[in-house]
């Protein structure tokens, strides 16, 4: 087969996500820094993330229906150009220093909500744009451009700049997002980008139907059912420690402001690292077998975590779960994209994350309450004990589906048939 490259189309919306990654780096680590100067509850601090979760989980799925129905295009737009204003608006609420944890709070709910939009439309927009049979290149580089922009940049950017000004960081977010929303506007609208079958059915039929149409997708494809119930208990296997990470950093191993943020970078580098491996590991293992692999090890990853005694296990711990992690991202969405038509994506992708969502709102309101009961290492080192046995419990399934089986699901993507260029 001949190879092509990618097109100017996926590069423009590569782009795209990698400026918006880079302020959302930025602001996923100084919004729990800016908590934890407010306040240092236990309880109070993994509301953040609960609150986050539980805005994700109602209003993701309506994303979805509304990604299927219209354009891609618009609807990441939509998402950053909401975006952009508000966190404007944080920032210069910030650098007032007149910030309240309601207002962290605030921002908490609203933030997810137009970010289901943009990350709903970004899965079809990215199989609408590649050839079928490099889903793994095109998600690999994705992936990789986020862990650097969010992680590698943006986290030690972010620890450094909110030592300056707790602003900062919100600042670059909000112009990150008004970039990315100018770039996709830069993406030449095609016959492809939307979806007739469902755009002319819209009327008649009503939202219920199309989140049914979305779950029903799932639950017939063994795999597909495997990786959307297993997301959701790994969700809450890690949540239990990540609601209270900070407090796990500052209390239990000591780090200052900029070393926490090194825990971001080296999970991204190793993320990195995972990331470009990750085809040539599906590709040799099949998807079943590299997806049990890599959340055996995010398991293992964790519990060492939990023991560390310093920044240096602790940072190994967190790049090795990020490599596995990586390696999860990459298979996981190539196989829903292949196996899923383009015009039921938007509902498939924010049906399982709406469902890992749920499973995230009810750790991070255990974590609280786990934490001021057993202490935040207890919880760190519980949660990986917990995603070893999510581990456990998919394998029998996941090594029954081969390449063959996955194939006979997979919806071939019209004119869609060479291969990529490296």
């Amino acid at each position: 087969m001949a190879n092509v490259p990618l097109g100017k189309k996926y590069w423009t919306l590569w782009a795209s996500s990698s400026i918006s990654n880079l302020g959302d780096g930025m602001r996923i680590v100084a919004l729990p820094l800016l908590g934890y100067t407010v306040s240092q509850d236990p309880l109070e601090i993994s509301l953040i993330l609960t609150l986050s979760s539980l805005s994700w989980l109602t209003f993701g799925p309506l994303a979805g229906v509304l990604v299927d129905r219209l354009t891609w295009r618009r609807v990441i737009v939509f998402g950053n150009g909401i975006r952009f204003p508000l966190v404007g608006l944080f920032a210069g609420l910030v650098a007032a220093g007149e910030t309240q944890m309601w207002h962290i709070y605030m921002l908490a709910v609203i933030l997810p909500v137009c970010e289901a939009f943009a990350d709903s439309a970004a899965q079809p927009a990215i199989s609408s744009l590649v050839p079928e049979n490099a889903l793994e290149g095109a998600n690999s580089r994705l992936f990789t451009a986020r862990m650097l922009a969010q992680d590698v940049v943006g986290s030690p950017v972010a620890g450094l700049l909110f030592g300056i000004s707790a602003s900062l960081p919100f600042l670059l977010d909000s112009i990150s997002f008004g970039v990315s929303a100018l770039l996709i506007l830069l993406i030449p609208v095609a016959a492809s980008d939307t979806c007739e079958p469902l755009k002319n059915d819209r009327t008649t039929r009503s939202i219920i139907s199309d989140l049914k149409d979305g779950v029903r997708t799932i639950w017939q494809q063994p795999l597909l059912r495997t990786i959307t119930l297993t997301n959701a208990a790994v969700n809450f296997s890690l949540l239990l420690g990540t609601a209270v990470l900070v407090l796990f950093a500052k209390e239990d191993l000591k780090l200052s402001d900029s070393s926490y943020a090194l825990l971001f970078t080296s999970a991204a580098l190793g993320s990195v690292l995972g990331g470009l491996c990750a085809p040539r590991i599906v590709k040799r293992m099949g998807s079943g077998p590299a997806l049990a692999c890599a959340i055996g090890v995010i398991g293992m990853s964790r519990i060492c975590f939990g023991l560390s005694v310093g920044p240096v296990t602790a940072t190994a711990a967190y790049m090795a779960a990020g490599v596995a992690f990586a390696l999860w991202v990459v298979a996981a969405s190539s196989y829903r994209q292949r196996v899923t038509p383009q015009e039921l994506q938007g509902r498939v992708y924010s049906a399982a994350l709406a469902l890992g969502h749920a499973a995230s709102v009810v750790a991070a309101l255990a974590s609280g309450f786990l934490t001021r009961t057993l202490g935040a290492r207890t919880v760190m080192v519980l949660g990986g004990v917990l995603v070893l046995g999510c581990a456990l419990a998919c394998i029998h399934t996941v090594r029954k589906v081969t390449r063959a089986e996955a194939q006979e699901y997979a919806v071939p993507l019209a004119g869609k048939e060479d291969e990529v260029t490296p």
